[in-house]
This record gives C-alpha cells, sequence and structure tokens, in this order.
C-alpha cells in the first residue's frame, strides 16, 4: 500500500499521542524484568519477535454511528530491528495485523470480513515511566490499517479504515498488553461510515514477561 495523503491526518495524530502521553523520544529497552538500566542477561535485542492476541475474554470492537463491527480474534506481530539506540525508539518490522471471527451488530448480526494490512515500515516502542510505554503503528512507507466489508442483508460497510502515526499504550508486566482505546481513524472508500473508533486489547504472548524501560 501506498501513503495517500489524506486530509486532517496530521491533526489526528498528534491528538492521538496526546491521548496517550507521548513526550520527547528517549532511548528504550525491552527487557523481561521491570529494572532501569535493564540487566544485559534480561534485555531483548535485535531479531525479537513480539507476538500479541486479543486478550482473553473481550473482542475487538470498531464502532460508527450505524453500529458496531465486533471481532472476536486478532493479533499483532513484529520482529525487532535495532536494540534502541540513544535517543531512539525500538524499532520493529511489522508481520501481522490480523482479525477473525467478525459480525456487524444490526437486525441479523450478518457476518464481516475484516482484512488486517500491516504497516510497510516500522513500529515503535517507547518507554514511559514504570515499565509501561507505547506503539506506534508506523511511520513507515504506509499505515497499518484494516479493510471492513459487511455486505450482507442490506447492511453496507465496504471501507479502509488506516491509522497514521497512531499510538497503543503498553503495560508492562506478566503478560505485557496493548491497548487501542477509542482510537479514531481515517478512511477511504464509497461505503464509508462518518466515523469509527477502534477499541482491543492485546495481551503479548511472547516475550513474556515484557516491560520497557529506559536505559
Amino acid at each position: 500500500m501506498k501513503r495517500k495523503k489524506i486530509v486532517g491526518l496530521t491533526a489526528m495524530a498528534t491528538a492521538v499521542a496526546m491521548t496517550v502521553g507521548a513526550g520527547s523520544a528517549s532511548a528504550t529497552e525491552l527487557c523481561t524484568e521491570n529494572v532501569s538500566p535493564c540487566p544485559a542477561a534480561k534485555k531483548l535485542g535485535v531479531g525479537t519477535t513480539v507476538h500479541a492476541v486479543l486478550k482473553s475474554g473481550t473482542v475487538s470492537r470498531f464502532t460508527t454511528p450505524s453500529g458496531t463491527v465486533t471481532c472476536n480474534a486478532t493479533t499483532i506481530q513484529g520482529k525487532t530491528s535495532t536494540a534502541g539506540a540513544a535517543g531512539e525508539p525500538v524499532k520493529m518490522s511489522m508481520s501481522s495485523f490480523t482479525f477473525g471471527g467478525c459480525s456487524y451488530d444490526v437486525v441479523g448480526n450478518p457476518p464481516c470480513k475484516v482484512t488486517g494490512a500491516p504497516a510497510e515500515g516500522n513500529l515503535e516502542l517507547l518507554a514511559g515511566a514504570g515499565g509501561n510505554g507505547s506503539m506506534t503503528l508506523g511511520p513507515g512507507e504506509s499505515e497499518a490499517g484494516v479493510e471492513v466489508k459487511c455486505n450482507e442483508m442490506g447492511s453496507l460497510i465496504e471501507c479502509t479504515f488506516r491509522f497514521p502515526l497512531t499510538q497503543l499504550a503498553v503495560s508492562g508486566g506478566n503478560p505485557a498488553h496493548i491497548t487501542a482505546s477509542e482510537t479514531a481513524a481515517a478512511k477511504e472508500g464509497v461505503l464509508c461510515p462518518l466515523t469509527m473508533k477502534w477499541d482491543a486489547t492485546y495481551e503479548v504472548t511472547s516475550p513474556k514477561p515484557l516491560w520497557l524501560v529506559n536505559p
């Protein structure tokens, strides 16, 4: 996917960043212990695969003015390409962004096909305080996004939603969690709702445990 110019992306990205307390960039280490700086034996370096699935007992929701698309499975996966050099976050190459078991909560609960599109570039993990931090979807050659198609029984959504430089909150722990909370999206397509907000809580299954710490 090529990057497209969408009006208001910059303003929206800035607003999202503020909601998770983004600050100036600092060095970040992935650590299996909540200690700063991370002991050498606990530090996770280049080539570490981060895999996260939907937290048990929860769903992923795409809320629109006309109804909510709910998915009962979703994954995020990437592999680190840097180890958090001085003044930089840890960067990851995003390899998987999937959704399954999706339906639209209108009459008949028609099934929906939700196809995740990984960012063609890096994810970034940035440490905050207390072993927590944020994950940025991008930057890269294109934004991460989802294509939503609900076209049965007269309920129509055929739209691609993109998350330009969107930051998700990361809570360190055993396991760590990644959370999208009323995350707004840009949209492309003819059959798009006026707005969409994404909510999901991911549980990091690997590495486990995981914290984001400052060196």
